[in-house]
């Protein structure tokens, strides 16, 4: 509750105080855009390397998350007359700040960094931080140094106090900055370190007393004008990043699961002599492969086999094939073409324009190329070789919003 000094200022100048409990300007979301393009991109890519590095990124980042949601519990049920931002990421002259939550009170301004750890969390008495990892039965195993997450909410902190200052979005006011150990299970170990340091790391459990004492003792008071000013600048001047999927995992083409037009196939013959093939993608794409084999004459006997818990998908050739032109080869690619009439645009001529436009595409809107359209929605483009509206409309991956955005451009390749 404002004391009678703060209620002398607001008479003076004619305000009435409107903030009397927790307010999101920007709200906390549960909902990720950067893991839900991580999980979308896993469904599209072959087993290996590269999938579980992007399946390790997203289980780390709702880790995350689930912090970040502890700490938006303690603020939404603070009672505190405060405005609240969530996942703002600032740029300024040069300068790049990602701050978990910012939080605007007529007495302070207080940036919250968010850290979701595992194990337990030791400071020593020169400020180094030491992360102590257990096994199951609550053993040390292992102890490895951290960057200071303190140094870095200060930098992140700095950048804010100048924007600011610089856009005169409000004069002096207490700054404050807490790293938040958001994660129940770990316990914290300050006991022998800094003064300074003990004071900005704190539980998630301690967010609202630790708010509430500065509230009360803060000589600071600033009219709700500012507070609402900079809430609504820094909330308009949020410029959340754009990852590039494709540099950070080093993604090619033959990462990308095949489509139904598009697979990879092994022929051989195996111990008994007996000639095989071997598909490595869908049972879709077996049978396609299959098909291809029986429509020049040649026998194929389907075989599916389990090999650890893993369908693989094989067929027999006939030994009795009267394609004299077959000879057993290492793993080769397969393209189906549809056949149709000799005006369409061969497979070559498509990929080569479809890729130039998403490119094109991708760097005017400041997008990764894969997410105006990837290589699986770019296959069944040419497998059903729309040349209208309604055709564009039924391939996968084209919903209305897509094909209103790009049809037009897409369908001129199609065309022309």
């Amino acid at each position: 509750m404002a004391n009678w000094l703060d209620k002398t200022v607001d008479f003076l100048y004619g305000e009435e105080r409107t903030i009397k409990s927790p307010r999101f300007i920007k709200d906390f979301t549960r909902h990720s855009k950067q893991i839900n393009d991580l999980e979308t991109l896993a469904k599209q890519l072959v087993n290996g390397h590269k999938k579980n590095m992007i399946l390790k990124d997203i289980a780390y980042l709702r880790k995350g998350l689930e912090g970040e949601s502890n700490v938006y519990y303690e603020l939404i049920n603070s009672f505190l007359p405060i405005l609240c931002l969530h996942d703002i990421r600032l740029e300024y002259k040069g300068y790049t700040a990602q701050f978990d939550f910012i939080i605007i009170s007529d007495k302070f301004i207080c940036v919250l960094e968010t850290k979701q750890l595992n194990g337990n969390v030791m400071i020593n008495a020169d400020g180094s931080f030491v992360r102590i990892i257990q096994n199951k039965d609550g053993r040390e195993i292992k102890r490895e140094g951290m960057y200071s997450p303190i140094t870095q909410n200060e930098r992140h902190l700095n950048i804010l106090k100048q924007i600011i200052q610089d856009k005169q979005l409000m004069n002096e006011t207490l700054y404050l900055s807490f790293v938040v150990l958001a994660n129940p299970k770990s316990i914290l170990h300050k006991n022998k370190c800094p003064t300074e340091i003990k004071k900005k790391i704190i539980r998630h459990d301690q967010v609202i007393s630790t708010l509430k004492y500065y509230q009360q003792n803060s000589a600071y008071h600033k009219l709700e004008t500012y507070l609402f000013k900079t809430a609504y600048w820094l909330k308009n001047n949020d410029k959340q990043i754009t990852y590039d999927y494709n540099a950070k995992y080093q993604l090619t083409d033959n990462d990308f699961i095949a489509t139904a037009t598009q697979a990879r196939y092994l022929e051989g013959i195996n111990k008994k002599g007996k000639k095989f093939v071997k598909v490595f993608g869908s049972n879709e794409q077996a049978e396609i492969i299959r098909q291809k084999y029986l429509d020049m004459g040649i026998g194929a006997e389907r075989v599916n086999k389990d090999r650890y818990g893993k369908e693989e998908f094989y067929f027999y050739i006939a030994e009795d094939s009267s394609d004299s032109s077959y000879t057993v080869k290492k793993e080769i690619a397969c393209t189906i073409e549809d056949a149709g009439s000799d005006s369409k645009k061969d497979r070559e001529t498509l990929v080569k324009e479809l890729k130039e436009y998403r490119l094109k595409k991708s760097r005017e809107e400041g997008f990764a190329a894969y997410l105006i359209f990837n290589n699986a929605e770019m296959d069944a483009l040419i497998t059903n070789y729309p040349t209208n509206e309604e055709e564009l409309l039924k391939v996968k991956g084209f919903g209305k919003k897509k094909s209103e955005k790009y049809g037009q451009d897409i369908l001129r390749i199609f065309n022309r």
